[in-house]
């Protein structure tokens, strides 16, 4: 588990970035690169995202 925390959202998104940059894991698929692009999506990081998004098909 992860989790990172800032002064304010920016902050926290920023150190979140860094961490999923640094973290290693081997032998096993992960999520991670997912991640990567949320912190990268503009309604992300607006925080307009709409729960759509993560709706199975």
């Amino acid at each position: 588990m992860l989790i990172s925390r800032g002064a304010n959202r920016s902050e926290a998104i920023a150190r979140m970035s860094r961490a999923l940059d640094e973290f290693e894991i081997g032998g096993v698929d992960t999520v991670i690169d997912f991640h990567k692009l949320l912190l990268e999506n503009n309604n992300f990081l607006r925080a307009s995202l709409i729960p759509i998004l993560f709706r199975r098909s």
